[in-house]
């Protein structure tokens, strides 16, 4: 008899509370899953805009990493430039998604390439 065949023999029937239960978790399983959805829909958008007003900015911030952080930092080359940032001082973002943050130097044509969304960020006195 198939492994399947002898569980199906062995399991009880569910109580109607347990099946209720189960339908319940079902439900709010779903239920996430939407707001989930909905919530990317969201952060895609936001993110297209981020990209699109920075693309020829003038903005100019610095971008601070946590000592774990999975980032690089290479040239227009392709080159890695900087294995392990602290912080990255950029103009723009080239790209946000569910993997990570890329930062954009626009001055320099370096751009920080993040695994993660864990950072911080502030305002750079244009001219600094």
């Amino acid at each position: 008899m198939s492994e399947l065949g002898s569980h199906q023999e062995t399991a009880r029937e569910p109580s109607l509370r347990e099946t209720q239960m189960f339908c319940e978790r079902v439900s709010g399983a779903a239920e996430l899953m939407h707001t989930a959805v909905e919530l990317m829909k969201q952060a895609n958008r936001q993110s297209s805009k981020m990209g699109l007003e920075s693309y020829n900015s003038l903005y100019t911030f610095r971008v601070c990493l946590p000592e774990n952080a999975e980032a690089f930092v290479e040239n227009d080359d392709f080159d890695i430039i900087d294995e392990n940032p602290q912080e990255f001082v950029a103009t723009g973002v080239r790209s946000l998604d569910i993997h990570g943050v890329e930062f954009q130097d626009n001055n320099t044509g370096n751009i920080l390439h993040l695994r993660g969304h864990q950072f911080e960020i502030y305002a750079v006195e244009p001219g600094q």
